[in-house]
């Protein structure tokens, strides 16, 4: 998604925990270093969303499209699960979507001017046995979604979810 908008004009402003690969794309030519941003940090951890989000206005000056991408999903009967695992899981699928979106709606509302983009799992519209967490990380996301498109609309501002298939 991020190649789209790029070839599209946009500037970009990545975080990766391990930025290799995308130093690698910049370095390659894909993306040219004055376009594009690159942050070592984990959208888990608030701190380096508030640091990420920072950075990224003061060196481009707005926010154009905000994609929320980041994820993953554990399996597995409920009584063996990890409850710190799934603790992690819940974190970065629902509370990283909800940082990242609280941080970066404030520069989209002073240029009246932003979209933000949520990918989920179509596992939010079905169950799928041994993936009950899955399940709900996306379909609070969508419900949280709706709410904040009712509340960011009167702002101008412009939301999507987008469901990629099983992820």
């Amino acid at each position: 998604t991020a190649k789209l908008f790029y070839k599209k004009g946009a500037l970009l402003a990545l975080i990766s925990r391990d930025i290799k690969d995308l130093e690698a794309l910049v370095q390659e030519g894909r993306f040219e270093a004055k376009r594009t941003f690159i942050f070592a940090g984990d959208v888990g951890v608030e701190k380096d969303v508030v640091k990420f989000v920072g950075q990224t206005v003061r060196k481009f000056k707005r926010v154009d499209v905000l994609i929320n991408n980041a994820g993953f999903g554990t399996a597995g009967r409920v009584q063996n699960e990890n409850r710190e695992r799934v603790q992690q899981e819940i974190q970065l699928n629902v509370g990283a979507l909800v940082d990242l979106t609280t941080a970066m709606v404030p520069a989209m509302v002073e240029k009246n001017h932003g979209a933000i983009i949520n990918v989920a799992s179509t596992a939010a519209f079905q169950p799928v046995p041994g993936m009950a967490v899955r399940i709900v990380d996306p379909d609070t996301g969508h419900h949280y979604d709706d709410t904040r498109r009712y509340i960011e609309g009167a702002a101008g501002l412009g939301a999507a979810d987008r469901t990629a298939g099983p992820t």
